[in-house]
């Protein structure tokens, strides 16, 4: 007996099948920046709450405790960390691999603004056949890297709903794909 198809949304979603290729996308220093990046916003949301409005008071002298020095130096070491992974990330949009490169970070392109367009139509499910496949970024995730919690959700949302792999590919470097599928950034 077979498992049944996982659920998305309320709606089966079938298993992959046929013939795959690996793509490599994402060189390591692109995803180890990647996850440096994403820590240091999380320790500096943290340690920035807490140097904003201190939930708790340390008993007894303070000056023993220093806690909202240590507090403050991690808020401060986690900025460095977060504003070094900008500065190789600006240098790898130029020494990336195509996939990596700035061209490939922005839209650009005109094919890329002409794709927008149908890129939105499939996010809103108004022709959801019609949709361009990309190895790296679709326009639309191109166009959110200026919003984090946007680039979150399509990345999320592109794994669940197209099984496309957009965040194990940043773990491992890259993704399988469908053999006999066009990609516009191929």
């Amino acid at each position: 007996m077979t498992a049944p198809a996982p659920a998305t949304f309320g709606r089966p979603t079938p298993r992959p099948t046929g013939d795959y290729r690996w793509v490599y996308l994402w060189g390591w220093p692109l995803r180890a920046m990647h996850w440096l990046a994403a820590l240091a916003i999380v320790v500096l949301a943290g340690t920035g709450f807490f140097i904003g409005r201190p939930y708790f008071v340390v008993a007894g002298d303070t000056a023993d405790h220093f806690v909202m020095g240590w507090f403050r130096f991690i808020h401060f070491t986690a900025a460095a960390v977060l504003v070094a992974t900008v500065i190789v990330r600006v240098y790898w949009l130029f020494a990336g691999n195509k996939f990596e490169r700035w061209v490939a970070l922005f839209p650009v392109r005109p094919k890329d603004w002409v794709n927008m367009v149908r890129q939105v139509k499939y996010y809103l499910m108004i022709q959801p056949e019609k949709a361009p496949h990309y190895l790296g970024h679709n326009p639309l995730q191109q166009l959110s890297y200026t919003f984090i919690p946007i680039h979150v959700y399509l990345a999320t949302r592109s794994d669940i709903m197209e099984r496309a792999g957009a965040i194990s590919s940043i773990i491992a470097g890259g993704k399988f794909v469908p053999a006999d599928r066009h990609h516009v950034d191929e």
